[in-house]
């Protein structure tokens, strides 16, 4: 293996575990809900609210992150956020065992947590489009994509093994928080923003060159083919997606009464189903002529499955061992190849971070609005808040539907010439 192999290899890894450690760190958030509700007191439209408010600043951060990354090296502007949030998960954990129950103290330690990882998605997504070429960025990114589902199984499966022998969700916090400082202080010491080659090139840019790669600024971002239909999109495939994540460990353990490792392998199930679905998704996105065309077919094959989450109770929770890994498949594949694949193929070279920050903001103000909804809803009923889900994937596959015709219509004119002429 080569110096050039050996650093995509390096970043891969690095950049990968980025994403692991932000979203193992939530998801023992997330699995300890029922414990902060019986400790603290906090009603499920309050842990409705925590979330929205970290997706709402971390949807936010991300339209700020992805210019900063753009500006600024990634090498600095990733693990700084990872720094900072690890810190102020110290501080919820410390809220938590000291039983400070204060909601506004919870509301402003999540905001400022959702800001700091912020920094994380956009940075790495460029990261990635600087060092691996576009030839197979469907299967690469499919692969890489995968880092979110990773860290959502560490951070279950660890919790859900803790906290069937009785130990406190806030060890199993220290321990991923860990995890957090760790990973953001290697990728400072070990990552680089590009391979030498191109720094070189960068920095021998003609004042003309450098004076075109400030013209493409958020707004021209924008304006970029896809863009717009897309950041709406996958506003709401991550409203869905986070809808799940965050709200299946609640749903398994007070609606169906599942606990332990049962719970935990069923929650678990819906990220193995999202690296599944990510990585068939990159590979067979690389085979037609837009990712659309693959990902359209998934999101409404989900329709049926949210449907069908409705038949779930005590007695037939059997099927969720079936119907989360399918659901993981469909959606959480989705969502991980539209964030990573898409957002580079649709970025300019000059505004890589920029645009994987519109496209994850977007997605983030979606998930945000969706704990709201899901909170409010599930009160009345978990029929309401799986019908909600339903019309939250009609909208996405319609945000898709324009595009992905005339991407099949001029798919199949081009194989009917190609016919004609042989």
């Amino acid at each position: 293996m080569d110096k050039s192999a050996k650093s995509q290899v390096v970043v891969f890894v690095l950049s990968f575990m980025c994403t692991v450690a932000r979203h193992s760190a939530m998801e023992g958030w997330y699995m300890a809900k029922p414990e902060v509700d019986g400790k603290l007191g906090f009603s499920p439209s309050f842990l409705g609210l925590l979330d929205s408010a970290f997706l709402l600043c971390y949807a936010t951060g991300n339209y700020a992150s992805g210019i900063l990354a753009d500006k600024y090296s990634i090498r600095y502007v990733v693990p700084t956020g990872m720094l900072l949030s690890a810190f102020l998960y110290l501080g919820v954990i410390f809220c938590s065992f000291a039983s400070l129950g204060s909601k506004t103290l919870f509301l402003i330690l999540f905001a400022l947590m959702g800001l700091c990882q912020s920094t994380i998605w956009p940075g790495t997504v460029a990261i990635m489009g600087n060092w691996f070429s576009k030839e197979k960025r469907g299967r690469v990114m499919g692969f890489w994509s995968t880092n979110a589902a990773a860290g959502n199984i560490v951070g279950s499966q660890l919790s859900a093994i803790f906290f069937s022998f009785g130990v406190r969700w806030e060890v199993v916090g220290l321990i991923l928080v860990t995890q957090l400082a760790v990973v953001g202080l290697l990728f400072l010491w070990m990552a680089r923003d590009r391979p030498p080659n191109e720094i070189l090139a960068v920095e021998s840019n003609s004042d003309e060159e450098t004076k075109a790669e400030e013209q493409v600024g958020f707004a021209a971002s924008w304006q970029l083919p896809g863009v717009r239909p897309y950041a709406f999109s996958f506003g709401c495939v991550k409203m869905l997606n986070y809808g799940v994540m965050m709200w299946l460990p609640y749903f398994l353990v007070v609606k169906i009464g599942l606990e332990g490792e049962v719970e935990g392998s069923i929650t678990s199930s819906y990220d193995v189903g999202g690296i599944l679905g990510a990585i068939l998704a990159g590979y067979l996105s690389d085979k037609v002529p837009q990712r659309c065309i693959v990902l359209v077919p998934m999101l409404v094959l989900s329709l049926p499955v949210l449907f069908l989450f409705r038949l779930g109770n005590e007695e037939t929770y059997y099927i969720f061992f079936v119907l989360v890994p399918t659901l993981g498949v469909l959606v959480n594949g989705s969502s991980a190849i539209i964030s990573s694949a898409v957002a580079n193929d649709l970025a300019d070279a000059r505004a890589m971070s920029t645009v994987a920050g519109i496209i994850d903001g977007s997605g983030g103000i979606g998930a945000s609005l969706g704990q709201l909804i899901i909170g409010a809803l599930q009160e009345y009923g978990w029929s309401s808040v799986f019908y909600f889900m339903m019309v939250v994937a009609f909208f996405s596959v319609s945000a898709l539907s324009p595009m992905t015709l005339r991407a099949f219509i001029t798919s199949r004119s081009s194989h009917v010439e190609l016919k004609h002429l042989s």
